[in-house]
């Protein structure tokens, strides 16, 4: 996602993103530590692009707090980044190496932040369980249930009107199919 340098000095003045350096990979070779490092923040910049168009397809979210929002969001797609580096098969060791980055920055972005993506991997794995057997769309059910969990914690209760639910397929597609190649070079 391309922003403005007035936009990303905003940000970092505010406190909501920050300069990463990459000066630890002299010490790590591995090429994903980078990508490790820069996922929290690269969602962030997600969300906030996101965001707008969820809001101008679905008016009902002028009534939610943004902030909360842009959080949830942010750890959803952290959610899908660490799925996908998870189903590369890297080896427990270099895999949990990566986690412990992206753990540290969650928890830099907000305290609490592990707890909210422990929630997320709870309920998207129930609900990619129960999607599955259901027989739901496979080409939906990661991002059918990564947008149940999104609009279950935005909401603050489960999706109920027609309208809710479509905001789970949108919201969830946009998470998994901006971070469903993260790993890619």
């Amino acid at each position: 996602v391309e922003v403005t340098k007035k936009w990303l000095e905003q940000m970092e003045r505010e406190g909501k993103m920050k300069q990463v350096s990459s000066s630890s990979q002299t010490n790590q070779p591995d090429p994903l530590l980078e990508r490790a490092e820069n996922l929290v923040q690269a969602s962030q910049i997600n969300t906030v692009g996101m965001f707008t168009p969820l809001l101008d397809r679905f008016p009902f979210l002028r009534q939610v707090d943004v902030e909360h929002s842009d959080f949830i969001l942010t750890v959803a797609s952290v959610f899908m980044a660490a799925t996908r580096l998870n189903n590369l098969r890297l080896g427990d060791d270099r895999e949990e190496r990566l986690m412990e980055v992206i753990a540290e920055r969650l928890e830099q972005c907000k305290p609490g932040g592990i707890r909210g993506f422990e929630d997320c991997k709870g309920l998207f794995e129930s609900e990619f369980g129960r999607l599955t057997k259901a027989g739901h769309e496979p080409r939906f059910v990661a991002s059918d249930a990564v947008g149940k969990w999104i609009v279950w914690n935005i909401l603050g209760r489960p999706p109920q009107t027609e309208e809710e639910c479509m905001l789970v397929r949108a919201a969830g597609g946009m998470v998994t199919h901006a971070f469903f190649d993260w790993w890619d070079k």
